[in-house]
């Protein structure tokens, strides 16, 4: 019975409750994350605000320099928030020997293993967004 009104309120909410992988934050502003159960396109989200209800989100994919059109989504990233992005990704990530870029991507193959992208995918030039 108890379940039974979970699961109730969970259908009947309004805000997703996938669960988010998090990469890491962008000037602690914004952050960078990965879902799962996301679909056959591989990409990432950027948001400002809480994680349930974002003030403002992109998506980006991982294998062309291009935005991913989520309903909602639908964030532009201005030329200082591209050069973030490609600092923030080429960054060590913090106690790992990899870099954000790196871990965005495993978290992505771990969180979505029907659409698994190749481990060695470069980074594209995401100044050309």
């Amino acid at each position: 019975m108890l379940f039974e009104k979970i699961m109730n309120q969970i259908n009947h909410t309004s805000y997703r409750l996938n669960e988010m992988a998090h990469v890491g934050n962008i000037h602690n502003t914004n952050c960078v994350c990965v879902y799962d159960n996301e679909g056959p396109v591989a990409h990432f989200h950027i948001f400002s605000g809480p994680a349930k209800r974002p003030v403002w989100e992109t998506c980006i994919q991982f294998t062309t320099a291009s935005y991913f059109h989520h309903s909602g989504k639908e964030g532009r990233l201005d030329s200082k928030e591209k050069k973030d992005l490609i600092n923030f990704m080429n960054s060590p990530h913090k106690g790992l020997s990899i870099t954000n870029w790196q871990y965005a991507k495993t978290l992505w193959n771990d969180n979505n293993p029907q659409w698994e992208i190749d481990a060695n995918t470069p980074m594209p030039d995401y100044n050309l967004l």
